[in-house]
C-alpha cells in the first residue's frame, strides 16, 4: 500500500524528550565553629607538627609547640596546613612526649603519613595562656639572637625538642650555632621585637 500522501497546509509536529535539569546540589555547610580566620594564616598560630600515622584507621602522631602535650586535651578542632583544612578532633591519645590524634578529614593510614611535616594551626584568639618564660613556636622563629655583649649570632631558623629542654638553631655569619633554652644562656626574650639575648657559655661557639 503506497503511503499516505500529506495534504498541503499539514505541520509535522517533532517530539522532543523533556530533559530535565540537573539537580542542584547544595554546598555542604560548614559549622561556624570551623570556619578559619577571616585573616586566614595570619591569625593562626601552630600548636604542633605531624610527624607520621599512628594506627590502621588514620590517627596522626604530633610533635606539640608547648612544654604541656596535655593541653591537646582542649582544643576540640584545628585547622591543617596553610590552606587551615579544618578538622575536628574525635579522639587524642599519648605517645612518647607527643600526642596522636583522630582527625573527622583523616580516615586512613595513608593520608596519615602523606600529612608528615604538616603543621597544624588554631586561631590565635583561641590559643592557652603560657606562663611567663614560654613561648609559642612562631613566636621565636626568625627572631634576631645576640649575646649580652652585643655580638650578633643570626637567626632563629627552626626550635629542636629534646625532651630536656628546647634548643635554638641559629643560622647566620657564624654558620649555625645551636643554643640550648636554659635560663643560665638564654636571658631575655623580647617577643614584639623579635630579638634573644644570650649569655655564651664556654664551647658554645666552638
Amino acid at each position: 500500500m503506497a503511503p499516505a500522501s500529506r495534504r498541503p497546509g499539514m505541520r509535522s509536529r517533532l517530539r522532543v524528550p523533556s530533559v530535565l535539569p540537573p539537580p542542584v546540589v547544595p554546598a555542604p555547610v560548614i559549622p561556624p565553629s570551623l570556619i578559619p580566620p577571616a585573616g586566614g594564616i595570619d591569625e593562626c598560630i601552630a600548636v604542633g607538627q605531624v610527624m607520621g600515622a599512628f594506627g590502621p584507621r588514620g590517627d596522626v602522631r604530633v610533635q606539640p609547640f608547648s612544654d604541656q602535650p596535655g593541653r591537646f586535651q582542649k582544643i576540640k578542632r584545628v585547622f591543617i596546613g596553610p590552606e587551615l583544612l579544618p578538622a575536628r578532633i574525635l579522639g587524642r591519645g599519648v605517645h612518647g612526649l607527643g600526642v596522636t590524634l583522630r582527625l573527622d578529614v583523616v580516615t586512613t593510614r595513608e593520608h596519615a603519613k602523606r600529612l608528615f611535616g604538616t603543621m597544624l594551626y588554631v586561631p590565635e584568639a583561641e590559643a592557652v595562656k603560657l606562663p611567663p618564660g614560654e613561648y609559642f613556636v612562631h613566636q621565636l622563629i626568625g627572631s634576631m639572637v645576640v649575646t649580652d655583649t652585643g655580638d650578633d649570632l643570626g637567626r632563629i631558623a627552626e626550635i629542636l625538642r629534646t625532651g630536656s629542654n628546647d634548643v635554638y638553631v641559629v643560622r647566620g655569619a657564624r654558620g649555625e650555632v645551636l643554643i640550648p633554652s636554659i635560663p643560665d644562656v638564654v636571658r631575655n626574650v623580647d617577643v614584639d621585637g623579635r630579638t634573644v639575648t644570650v649569655t655564651v657559655m664556654p664551647g658554645l661557639l666552638d
